[in-house]
């Protein structure tokens, strides 16, 4: 049952996903696209943090009862505000719906004036052929996309791929308890840096992204985890040549820092390149990528 439950949620966030950065990107203007796509993040840390303080003062099983309360606060918030949310206005342009456009751009807090230029610019801006393929379906619409807009998918589609394979989706998961235990003995420590480093990269990525551009920020943040995965695959390919060498000359293994005998002094190497790996891969994930993945692939 809660495998069942796990894979519809998952089915339902992974789609609504993907049309709230369609629909941010579209109804939001230029100068602040980037940073309203990225408010994402940092609710999602929001969220994240009120979980983790709510479950530190509560029993073991008591994620049970806040996972459901949760989710039906957050099922009942998303089918009231979807009463009060307006349609897309470029979207109602391309299906020639310019009396609807107009209310979804007033509804969106357009002055009536301004509105009626603004479609009229986006129905300049929108080709002929989007709009004459707006009601039609495959093949005519996958050809469109394929073939007139092909290089735009492709390097969405490139951009969704290599987000989630360079480990935008999971670095999250990196703190979990075993890793976490080869860093230090208490696992909220590790917990509290890597959330402030994925903070940090978040409130830098939500005050110059739409200053600074999309590339550079996602070139620093790309390169900065590059370095973080490169320390951490170093240190731990050293961690066990070291513990290969202690079997096979004393017959014991280092040991971890929560072992529980404990180690004798110079068997273990530092933590500190690990550590510091981690927190800059949580940090160059949401300096780059985690955060402005959607905005790059919408736009």
């Amino acid at each position: 049952m809660l495998l069942c439950g796990r894979t519809l949620v998952g089915v339902a966030i992974g789609s609504g996903f993907v049309a709230y950065g369609a629909y941010v990107a579209e109804i939001s203007p230029p100068e602040s696209r980037g940073a309203l796509l990225a408010m994402s993040q940092v609710f999602f840390i929001l969220g994240r943090l009120s979980s983790f303080a709510v479950l530190s003062t509560m029993q073991e099983s008591a994620w049970r009862y806040l996972a459901g309360i949760a989710a039906a606060i957050a099922g009942g918030q998303f089918l009231l505000l979807l009463f009060y949310v307006p349609e897309s206005p470029k979207w109602m342009i391309q299906k020639q719906k310019p009396a609807k456009a107009l209310s979804a751009l007033k509804a969106l807090g357009e002055q009536e004036s301004h509105a009626g230029a603004i479609i009229m610019q986006q129905e300049q801006r929108i080709p002929e052929q989007v709009i004459r393929q707006a009601h039609r379906y495959c093949p005519e619409t996958c050809s469109l996309l394929l073939v007139t807009h092909g290089r735009q998918f492709l390097t969405a589609l490139g951009c969704a791929f290599f987000a989630v394979v360079v480990g935008s989706s999971f670095v999250g998961q990196l703190h979990n308890a075993s890793i976490a235990q080869t860093v230090a003995c208490d696992t909220r420590l590790v917990s509290i840096a890597t959330g402030a480093a994925k903070g940090l990269g978040v409130l830098i990525a939500l005050l110059v992204v739409d200053s600074w551009g999309r590339r550079p920020l996602l070139l620093t943040g790309t390169v900065t985890a590059g370095v973080a995965f490169s320390l951490m695959a170093i240190d731990f390919l050293w961690h066990n040549q070291l513990a290969n060498d202690s079997v096979r000359s004393t017959g014991t293994k280092i040991l971890t820092p929560c072992s529980g005998r404990g180690a004798e002094a110079g068997s273990m190497p530092s933590t500190d390149i690990r550590a510091v790996g981690l927190i800059l891969a949580v940090f160059g994930q949401n300096l780059g990528w985690s955060t402005l993945f959607l905005g790059v692939v919408a736009e």
